[in-house]
């Protein structure tokens, strides 16, 4: 039995057999129902469950799970990935089924990202055993809560039955058993955020890379690695618009992408539609960047430990950030009823600062009303997480005493108290503040500089892709010195390059939420330096780059419901 999957296969298989083969609810926003869809996971006489891969028009009729994967990053730089279930089934069933349609879908790029992302990589044998003991918890904790009405725990038993579903899916696709995936090799990928931290508490030596041993281009190499994001959000001048926009930041290697959107009818949850820009075998963004239904928005970048002492308070009995991120999207109302969900069982891993935007109070065209709210930013450390209303910052300076126009983040704490506690003062008494002084860092300058004349979707991608090292003297010639960077272009005289930097970019805004939930999306490192193509870069790599596009020159695309 596994030991994370609140309810048994067979009493699943019993529950779709005894369920009336009805179409979803009207609500429905990609099919009219389950039998017009190209792709459903269907339950077989023998009580096994199947991917149908191609719709006849009656092959899907009754499906508790049903959508499209479209392999389509080749044309334009994204997977796409559309998956609903349907209401009239338990939502423990919706959520099997989800998994297992979506594990059986993507099986080729789920190998070729664990190949790229995983295999190569020599972990620490204390990560497996972390994962193996925090699977045992969840387990221990799921089992009593069962039943009690604690909705954060009914969630997390929805998220991990949805794994369990995506691990079958997955294998069901798989023919030689010796190439199945575990429980725990699933994980893994899943987990791709939290490692940042395990790999911190568990270094895989005892002289692992101490980062105040590091020189200065070395250390920023580093940091950058270990930093992943820029993002920002701002108030047009005339109060017509709210406009948000988030560049990840990581290897080249692993820009194996999927914008999924995803509808999952569960009941008593303030969120049923999700979009996201993703990756193979992950269940939140990673980036993050999510669009929900309930008119939040929810974005982050990372943060960095330097205080290594606080991994103490990384613990097995915990919840990993991906599973606390996904259970606070689906409750949560409000900035801070988010914080409060997100805040319970903190794992201390992937540790990010959190934007999280509620569309519901922003009121276009009447300046400046609304003074709290709108912005609640969250910052996580391993045995801490604070969390603030920070509306005021999008206000002009002239309206209120925090008012810049806008909110930049850049994988620096915005609070003092966190700031301190990660040990940002003594890395930058070490190494500098040019990456990591929150007032005077270099992206804290151009944000500065920039986010003021940001007024449209248009503008803002623009900024959040913008690298002009060889030109802004802010950047002082380095092409990491950017909102997106681009160190595989980085000359040999300051070190030398890399493919890693920005990897994307994505841009919404109020008015695009409310047209059908736009999201502009690019995949591939910014094009305002030259295009980035495998075959002829001289930077090295971190890894191979299986099923990764080639040569990034694509434009940026639309994802709509």
């Amino acid at each position: 039995m596994r030991v994370c999957t609140v309810v048994s296969l067979a009493l699943l298989a019993v529950m779709a057999t005894s369920m009336t083969t009805t179409s979803p609810s009207s609500s429905s926003r990609t099919w009219t129902d389950a039998s017009s869809a190209p792709q459903c996971v269907q339950l077989l006489p023998n009580l096994t469950w199947a991917f149908i891969p191609s719709n006849d028009g009656t092959a899907c009729v009754g499906s508790p799970a049903y959508g499209l994967y479209n392999a389509s990053r080749f044309q334009i730089g994204w997977d796409q990935l559309y998956l609903e279930t349907d209401g009239v089934y338990p939502d423990t069933l919706q959520a099997y089924a989800a998994g297992f349609f979506e594990g059986a879908a993507t099986k080729e790029v789920v190998i070729e990202f664990y190949n790229n992302m995983i295999a190569p990589v020599q972990f620490n044998e204390s990560v497996s055993a972390f994962f193996e003991a925090n699977l045992e918890w969840v387990a221990k904790m799921l089992f009593a809560k069962n039943n009690t009405g604690d909705a954060v725990w009914d969630q997390v038993g929805l998220m991990m039955t949805q794994f369990d579903g995506f691990l079958d899916g997955l294998n069901s696709q798989i023919v030689d058993p010796s190439q199945k995936f575990t429980k725990v090799m699933l994980l893994f990928v899943a987990s791709q955020g939290d490692l940042l931290d395990l790999t911190g508490k568990y270094p895989v030596t005892a002289t692992a890379v101490n980062w105040r041993n590091l020189s200065k281009h070395d250390f920023e190499l580093w940091l950058g690695q270990n930093s992943h994001c820029s993002s920002f959000v701002r108030i047009n001048e005339d109060h017509s618009d709210l406009i948000f926009a988030h560049a990840t930041w990581q290897s080249f290697t692993f820009a194996l992408r999927i914008f999924k959107t995803l509808t999952f009818r569960y009941r008593g949850v303030a969120m049923q539609t999700i979009q996201f820009s993703s990756y193979p075998a992950t269940f939140v963004s990673t980036d993050d960047f999510h669009m929900l239904d309930s008119k939040l928005v929810v974005m982050e970048t990372s943060l960095n430990v330097f205080n290594l002492s606080t991994y103490v308070h990384v613990v097995p009995e915990s919840l990993l950030s991906w599973v606390r991120v996904m259970v606070a999207n689906r409750l949560a109302t409000s900035g801070s009823s988010w914080q409060n969900i997100f805040s319970q069982y903190n794992s201390g891993t992937y540790n990010n600062e959190w934007l999280i935007i509620d569309l519901n109070l922003f009121r276009p065209n009447q300046p400046w009303q609304q003074e709290s709210g709108i912005l609640t930013i969250v910052d996580q450390m391993p045995g801490l997480i604070i969390g603030r209303d920070l509306t005021g910052y999008l206000f002009p300076a002239s309206r209120h005493s925090q008012g810049q126009g806008y909110f930049p983040s850049y994988n620096v704490p915005v609070f003092p108290e966190i700031f301190n506690y990660a040990g940002y003062p003594a890395a930058i008494e070490q190494q500098g503040g040019q990456m990591l002084d929150y007032n005077n860092c270099v992206r804290a300058q151009i944000f500065r500089q920039r986010c003021p004349n940001v007024s449209s979707v248009d503008d803002a991608k623009f900024l959040i892709q913008y690298n002009d090292y060889e030109h802004d003297p802010i950047s002082q010639g380095n092409p990491l010195y950017a909102i997106a960077s681009r160190v595989d272009l980085t000359p040999s005289s300051i070190g030398g390059a890399q493919a890693f930097g920005a990897i994307d970019g994505k841009v919404s805004s109020y008015a695009s939420f409310l047209d059908f939930q736009k999201v502009h999306a690019f995949s591939g490192p910014t094009p305002q330096q030259s295009t980035f193509s495998f075959s002829t870069t001289t930077a090295s790599l971190s890894g191979p780059h299986q099923g990764v596009p080639p040569t990034f020159n694509f434009s940026y695309n639309v994802f709509q419901l």
